[in-house]
């Protein structure tokens, strides 16, 4: 990529709408009018037949705001997979747009994972790739676990990439056989192909993130390094900057692999690689030829900017950021967290409707500050079809006490309520865990020893009951016998006695589709107060009570003369019918998936604890199902 120093033309950003803002405002600082690829064609998925093709129509909608000079305009990738592809600057070419990024060679390197690694391993650069074969199919796969000696965990990567999606963690043999089938079915959506590599498990390690920008004449600037240890399934939860407690010998290595390995591929631009750290071992395992989701983080502690960064290196030589850096004495602590919806307890995705958000993004304490970015705004929807990010908390101050005192202040006061589930309250839960505190973490905290809480109080539950009761629908029917089931069967109150709610500020009723909601604080013991949405779904509520998020059902008491009915599945997820694994009348053994539903780019099975036969299916393949919507009628078999 090469770029004029002088700019009149526009910027299409591409992708996650969330990072938009920031791109656009340092887009806009280089000279440029940011366009937003939200008001074009959506982004198509990698693994889409037509993929080039609805790329190019991107594409070509943004030459036809280029009031006839395209050459003049750019187009920003953003965070997308898109911009690890060189067929998207193949595209721009032809159009004659030029893409923020590197050159094509750099992108075709990086782009094949298992040939960027083993070529750093020519270089001397420690990987910890296992086989210089790539494996296509199960057999392949197991194959290379027996010659192994049936050693596991083991980690499964695409050569194609795909971010948080591209890795399987494989942690015994029964997890391979349960598993990886639907891992490799998941990998061929995103993707449209699996080839896979495989890489050595190690335990206990941390995760370092090493940003850079490398200049033509070969300069090169290392940007504060990244801790990104603590994530679960390959998806970063809370990130630090800059890192910290890391064996010296461990911190030369990466900076001195991290010019080597640039400047032996001849990288120009703005990237990253990223390390497994144990003690004073270090192992390359990642390279991005552009920006990671959380450059937000590094760039806010250096007092830069990423774009700055890009266009500078993309502009020949001598030339140097509008935005330079910060001296390593005066740079700032920082944490990244990413807000999404899902449940993530049961690491379900959980999209909907907000039907309430707060206003309030900035807070300022005790020499931090914190920024919420969001993508979305009240009355708007969180599709099964977008990724579960919603947006990020930035936080920066002069201790990393201060950082994440006030981060867990912005997740206590933050609210956002309506048919989705949202993710403070287990980031809060992860900020005032001891070890955390302590920053005495590895790569596997998050899912080997960090465990959040399962339910709220059993008062806290049974308000959530007494306020459904109070819905003035279910109050003309209040005579009839019933059981409030809250959270799961294990919490259930009677409807007699419910005792009436003590209201502090509201209610405020409104209607969802014909069906009440109600919002408003509540009054608990000992005059604590909660704020509470009451959203109606389609057989139950779902009600966020402080911190909490937990469904109500109301549910008529059987008359014992009558014949038992049916027993339902519900869906667990909003999305789309991926598959269905047996017909109706078929006998279904117990934890054997019946149904596959696609949301938020997984693929979720449901199954049921014991063995059942389906009655009727009520959905088809490729339908569209939302959130406790019933599936299917079954008979137990018990």
């Amino acid at each position: 990529m090469q770029l004029s120093s002088a700019h009149s033309g526009k910027a299409l950003i591409l992708g996650d709408r969330s990072v938009s803002s920031i791109l656009s405002a340092q887009l806009e600082a280089e000279g440029f009018v940011p366009v937003l690829q939200k008001n074009l064609s959506p982004l198509p998925r990698l693994a889409d037949v037509n993929s080039h093709r609805l790329i190019r129509e991107v594409l070509t909608e943004f030459v036809l705001l280029c009031d006839g000079a395209p050459e003049r305009s750019v187009v920003h990738p953003g965070t997308t997979l898109w911009a690890e592809r060189p067929e998207l600057s193949s595209i721009a070419q032809e159009l004659g747009l030029t893409v923020i990024a590197p050159s094509l060679g750099i992108l075709s390197l990086f782009a094949n994972k298992l040939n960027f690694l083993l070529e750093a391993e020519r270089m001397g650069i420690p990987t910890l790739v296992q086989s210089q074969d790539p494996m296509h199919t199960v057999r392949e796969i197991n194959e290379h676990i027996d010659r192994g000696g049936n050693r596991f965990p083991i980690v499964l990567k695409t050569v194609k990439g795909g971010g948080s999606f591209g890795t399987l963690i494989l942690p015994d043999a029964e997890t391979l056989e349960s598993d990886l089938p639907l891992g490799l079915d998941q990998l061929r959506y995103h993707l449209g192909e699996v080839i896979l590599f495989a890489e050595r498990y190690v335990e206990g390690s941390r995760h370092i993130v090493v940003p850079f920008a490398r200049f033509r004449e070969g300069t090169i600037q290392i940007f504060p390094m990244v801790d990104a240890s603590l994530q679960s399934r390959y998806r970063k939860c809370m990130e630090f900057c800059p890192t910290r407690g890391i064996d010296a010998e461990a911190n030369k290595k990466m900076l001195e692999w991290t010019r080597l390995l640039s400047e032996g591929c001849n990288y120009v631009g703005v990237g990253l690689f990223e390390f497994r750290v144990d003690g004073p071992q270090v192992f390359l395992i990642e390279g991005l030829a552009r920006l990671n989701s959380s450059f937000p983080l590094w760039q806010s502690v250096a007092g830069t900017s990423a774009v700055s960064w890009q266009m500078a290196t993309a502009q020949g030589y001598g030339k140097r950021p509008t935005c330079p850096i910060k001296k390593e004495v005066e740079w700032q602590s920082g944490l990244f967290l990413k807000i999404r919806a899902e449940d993530s307890f049961l690491q379900l995705p959980q999209p909907g409707k907000i039907q309430e958000l707060s206003q309030k993004r900035k807070w300022q304490r005790g020499g931090a500050s914190a920024e919420m970015s969001l993508a979305y705004t009240a009355g708007e929807s969180v599709s099964f079809l977008d990724l579960e990010i919603l947006g990020f908390l930035c936080v920066t101050g002069s201790s990393r006490r201060k950082v994440m005192d006030l981060a867990e202040k912005a997740l206590t006061e933050f609210w956002i309520a309506g048919s989705l589930q949202t993710n403070e309250r287990f980031l809060i839960e992860l900020l005032k865990h001891p070890w955390i505190q302590e920053e005495i973490f590895h790569s596997g905290f998050v899912e080997e020893d960090f465990l959040p809480s399962v339910r709220a109080s059993a008062e806290e539950a049974q308000l959530a009951a007494e306020i459904c009761s109070e819905l003035p629908r279910v109050q003309k029917c209040v005579s009839l016998p019933v059981t409030w089931f809250v959270g799961d069967p294990s919490l259930k109150w009677k409807a007699h006695p419910l005792r009436p709610v003590r209201w502090c500020e509201g209610p405020t009723f409104w209607l969802e589709q014909d069906q009440e909601g109600v919002s408003g604080i509540a009054e608990l013991s000992q005059g604590r107060k909660m704020r509470v949405c009451v959203f109606p779904l389609q057989k139950e509520w779902l009600v966020r009570i402080g911190p909490w998020f937990l469904n109500v059902r109301r549910v008529p008491l059987r008359n014992p003369d009558q014949a038992p009915s049916s027993h339902k599945l519900f869906s667990q997820v909003q999305g789309r019918v991926h598959a269905i694994r047996f017909r109706s009348g078929a006998h279904v053994p117990a934890h054997q998936s019946l149904i596959l539903i696609e949301s938020s780019g997984r693929f979720i099975p449901h199954s049921l604890p014991v063995a059942a036969r389906i009655l009727h299916w009520n959905v088809s393949a490729e339908e569209e199902v939302s959130m406790s919507q019933e599936l299917a009628d079954l008979e137990l078999l018990v």
